[in-house]
Order: C-alpha cells, then structure tokens, then sequence
C-alpha cells in the first residue's frame, strides 16, 4: 500500500533529524489513525495552553493525548502517544518530572469527580527503530515501578521491552480480525 510506505518513510525521517515537536506530532498522528482504524471511540485532549484547566495546571500535571472506551460501559482509558527512541527495542526511558506529571494528571482526574470508576493511562510506545509500524502499550504504573536510573542527565525510569514479548500492536491490523 502506497500511503504505508510513504508514511513509514515520513515517520523515518522524522526519528533521525526531526524536532521533538514532529516527533511528538508524529506519535500523535499514529495513535490517532490507530483508534480510527479500530472504530474505537475517542476523544482529543485538547492540548493549548488555553484549554489547561486552572485546578490542573496549579498541580502541575500533563495531559496525554486521547481518552478512548473499549466498550460503552467500561472505563475511560487515557493515552499518550510516545515516538521515542528504544534503545534497539531494548528499552523505554522517560524522565521521573514527566511521568510525576502524568500521576498528578490521574490524581486530578479523581479530585475532580472525572470519569468514575476505574481511570487507566498508558502510553503508546511508537519505536523510533520501526518507523512507526508498530507500538506497545504501556501503563504508567509499569513505568513508575521501572528501574531508576539517570537518563539525560536527569532522574528517569528505564522499563526493558522485548520483540519476543508477543505484546506488539501493528498500525495497520485490525484487531479482532
């Protein structure tokens, strides 16, 4: 399919020169066309400074990227889109002052009354190394409870990934198919 190759090649030059902005961007455009694909149903997080809400920004927290349901009734899940270099898909780092923002985020959801029941955040891991074909989700609870290390220069969680894990999600497979 033409518009895959030309995408992965996009998504190629991006992770070797491009800014964290159109890394970011990139990431974001995936998991959207992701959730599309799925006929999943979803929500935009808006990400302005204007649309911060005052409560959330005093605390400190950081948006993810979308809100999506698997089914009608169950719950709310939050997910942010992460292009981030693996490590050869050995491993996924970010730093302690970004995931302690995504904590202060579900903290807020729950101090405000948003979404009862059960409030997931997950990060969809697009390896740089694979061009964006394929992610991993992975809960920010995993990663709170990662190894600590220092990680540019900073105080981070390292989480090891595998290929052999069985655990990878193709961009472009319907699941359930």
């Amino acid at each position: 399919m033409q518009s895959e190759r030309m995408q992965k090649l996009v998504a190629a030059v991006i992770a070797s020169g491009g800014t964290r902005e159109q890394k970011g961007g990139l990431g974001e455009m995936r998991a959207k066309a992701w959730l599309v694909l799925q006929d999943l149903r979803y929500e935009e997080i808006p990400q302005t400074p204007e649309t911060m809400p005052q409560t959330l920004k005093e605390r400190g927290g950081k948006r993810p990227d979308f809100k999506m349901w698997i089914n009608e009734s169950g719950p709310a899940y939050y997910m942010d889109a992460k292009f981030h270099d693996t490590e050869t898909l050995t491993a996924f780092h970010m730093a302690m002052d970004e995931l302690r923002q995504y904590e202060i985020y579900r903290e807020w959801l729950n101090a405000e009354g948003i979404d009862s029941g059960p409030r997931q955040l997950c990060f969809m891991l697009y390896p740089h190394e694979l061009s964006g074909s394929e992610f991993l989700l992975i809960e920010l609870d995993a990663m709170l409870n990662a190894e600590e290390v220092i990680w540019k220069d900073k105080p981070a969680r390292k989480l090891p990934i595998s290929r052999d894990s069985g655990a990878w999600v193709k961009q472009y497979e319907i699941l359930g198919a």
